[in-house]
Parts: structure tokens; sequence; C-alpha cells
């Protein structure tokens, strides 16, 4: 009677010890897993964060640049006077419009990412260039482009600065070109005023192709871990790898805060941004997504010796 009493006794102590052996093993495991989740999700926001500042230093160089191809078209001979007289059915009319063709192309010529460029005057004065097409009267779409737009607001408001925005294509502005699919070619368009003796007499306009501007931006045409955007003042994607989300309101918009930077967890992906308020005229935020399962697969051999580890 007493041996068997001892046998149960041993058997409920061993039992109770692993048992309680096997809770703690799981409970270590457990929180040493989740412990290298977050030490994971903080290291791979830091390098993130820093991703987005190098793209934000790409973005204000590129700005730089463009901004000076803006300040060479409106110093072509011929535009001032041309704005203040329009298009008129005269020898010296054509030749100066032919010239100031002319000029603007061996211009746009060295910007591969260059598509087209429109010079607006106060009276509805309109010509456009592209590598392919010269208009003069372009259609009431390239008007409305900027007449009566945000654009035309921010440079009255501002003279002196360029302004950046997105969502137009090719299509807006009354140009033939298009892509495979038949569809207008997405810009990113940048504008800035025309001044002689400090009047505003006018507006040149470009627009960048917006793939160029991206792969330029974010230094490559497809993100192996994430997925890289730029956003406009109002939340709109203007930028991506993927045609499909431009022009559309991001989807976690209204979680980014309006200044400064941050990262959070939504779903099954990790979004970090930056954002760039006042930046040469780009009051936009730099997003980039990248999704847990890419986060997480150096992880999951570990993950996989912890759990053998446990049973």
């Amino acid at each position: 009677m007493n041996r068997n009493f001892g046998v149960r006794l041993k058997t409920q102590l061993f039992i109770a010890f692993i048992t309680v052996l096997s809770l703690l093993m799981m409970c270590v495991v457990i929180i040493t897993y989740q412990k290298t989740e977050r030490v994971i999700e903080d290291q791979t926001a830091d390098l993130t964060q820093q991703y987005l500042e190098q793209s934000q230093y790409n973005m204000s160089t590129y700005a730089e640049k463009i901004n000076k191809v803006l300040f060479t078209l409106s110093e072509i001979s011929g535009i001032p006077n041309y704005f203040q007289t329009g298009w008129e059915n005269s020898t010296e009319s054509i030749l100066n419009t032919s010239d100031i063709f002319d000029s603007v192309r061996n211009i746009i010529n060295q910007y591969e990412e260059i598509d087209s460029v429109f010079f607006y005057g106060k009276d509805g004065i309109v010509l456009g260039v592209s590598s392919t097409e010269n208009l003069i009267h372009c259609s009431d779409s390239a008007k409305e482009v900027y007449y009566g737009s945000q654009i035309q607001q921010q440079i009255e408001q501002v003279s002196w600065q360029p302004f950046w925005t997105g969502g137009y294509t090719s299509g807006d502005f009354g140009l033939k070109v298009a892509d495979s699919a038949g569809r207008g070619i997405p810009y990113i368009t940048v504008a800035r005023s025309i001044n002689v003796n400090t009047e505003p007499i006018g507006v040149v306009l470009i627009n960048i192709r917006e793939n160029e501007f991206y792969q330029d931006i974010w230094q490559s045409k497809k993100d192996t871990m994430g997925r890289g955007m730029v956003l406009d003042e109002n939340g709109i994607v203007i930028a991506d790898a993927s045609s499909e989300t431009l022009g559309l309101v991001y989807e976690e918009e209204e979680t980014l805060s309006g200044e400064g930077n941050d990262n959070f967890i939504v779903g099954d992906k990790q979004i970090n941004y930056l954002c760039m308020n006042g930046e040469l005229g780009m009051n936009w935020t730099l997003v980039y997504e990248i999704p847990l399962s890419s986060l997480y697969k150096n992880i999951y051999s570990l993950r996989d010796v912890f759990i053998l580890t446990a049973i």
C-alpha cells in the first residue's frame, strides 16, 4: 500500500515537474520570439527611415535641377514678346514661335524624363512643346489644367517659388502620346512664373514622366523588400511603382501625421513615412510599406528552432 502510494506520488510529482517546466519553456520561447520580432521591427524602421531621408535628399536635389530648367525656359528669347502680342498670322510671328519651339526642344532633349513643356499667358495664350508635337492655342483641356486650377492659385500667391503637383496625364494636356494600353502617360507637374522686371507675365510648366521621377527619387524601378510611394498634400498617390493606385487617396492617409516622421504596423504591413512640408514647393509625404512576410522572413527559421526546442 505504502509502496503504491509512493509510486503514485513520484509519478504525480514528475508530471507536475514536466508540466511546470514545459510551461516555463513555452513562456520563454514566446517572450523571446516576440522580443525578436520587436527588435526586427525597430531595426527595419530605423533603416527605412534612413532610406526615406535619402529619398528626400534625392527629391530636393532633383527639384533644384528642375528648377534650373524652369528658369532656363523662362529666359528663352521671344517668350515675353509672344505673351504680349499672342499669335498673329504674320511672318514675324511664325518665325518667333518657331524659334521658341526649337529652343524649348533643344533644352528638353537634354532631359529624358521631361515629356512636355507648356507656357501660359495671362490672357489665355498657351504654347505647348513635346518631343513630337508643337501646340498653339491648345485644347480646352490643356487650358483647364492651369487656368482656374490650384496651380494658378499657388503660383499667383508665391510667384517666385515653383509649385509641384501630380495626377495629370498626357491626355489632360491634349497630347497624343500614350502608353501601350492607350492610356495617357502619368505626369509629375511643376510650374513657375515668368517674371520680367519682377512683374509676372506668364507661367512655364514642365511635365515629367511619373515612372522616371519615381526611379530617380527611390533609386529603383521596383523595390525588392517593400513599396515606396509619394503622396501629395491631400493624401493622393502621385508616384508609385504600381500605376493602379495613381490618383487614388492612400488607404492609410488618415493614420499619417501631418508632420515629422513615424512608423506603425497595420494589417499585414509596416508603414514608414516622412513629411516634406515646404520642400521647394513640395508639401508631400514619402511612404514606404513593408509586408510583414518580408519583415519576418529572416526569423522564420529561428521560430522553427524555438518550436522544436519547446517540443
